[in-house]
């Protein structure tokens, strides 16, 4: 049994090309263990989320790592998984691997009505429309109590240079905010 141990990241104030969201859990799939479509790599922990962010669509958020493990291969941590457990600390749902390294069914379901927070960010503009913002949504959420906190988050690793893409300077006569959030075409499940 593996326990996730929350670290604070600090606190912080909001940036431009920053943009945080508030949303709800409707649906939740675990694909722990199963091969990501787009990445081609197989996760520990994998969940894809449909959520409600207020507008006429609802997308898609996947969190996915791997677990760290010993030389024999056992977990000991939870390595890149955090973002995982991230999650569950911000829904305020305990989050505990069973013996064979999956989350409860019970627990994934315990998430469904629950609230976490989004960040997105300004990565250029797009390709089919020099007129819209490029926003990417960061991989690791936060509570919705606590903007700030994930904001200082967000910014603490784009000084570390981990997040490469991040460039709200790009369209400075642009909106910098997502009025328009367009719905992807893919099936979530």
């Amino acid at each position: 049994m593996l326990k996730y141990n929350h670290k604070e990241p600090g606190s912080g104030a909001g940036q431009r090309g920053i943009f945080v969201q508030d949303c709800t859990i409707v649906a939740v799939k675990n694909l722990s263990g199963t091969v990501h479509p787009r990445i081609g790599e197989q996760f520990d922990l994998y969940l894809a989320l449909i959520v409600d962010v207020g507008q006429s669509f609802q997308p898609t958020v996947e969190l996915f790592g791997n677990l760290k493990r010993d030389e024999n291969g056992k977990a000991i941590s939870y390595g890149s998984a955090f973002k995982v457990g991230e999650l569950f600390h911000s829904c305020g749902v305990e989050l505990v691997i069973d013996e064979n390294e999956d989350i409860p069914q019970d627990i994934v379901n315990a998430l469904v009505g629950k609230k976490f927070a989004q960040l997105k960010y300004i990565a250029g503009v797009r390709k089919d429309n020099p007129d819209k913002v490029l926003w990417y949504s960061w991989d690791i959420v936060g509570s919705c109590e606590d903007h700030d906190s994930l904001i200082a988050y967000f910014v603490s690793q784009v000084k570390k240079n981990r997040i490469k893409k991040f460039n709200p300077n790009v369209a400075p006569s642009l909106s910098f905010f997502p009025t328009q959030i367009e719905p992807s075409n893919e099936d979530p499940f």
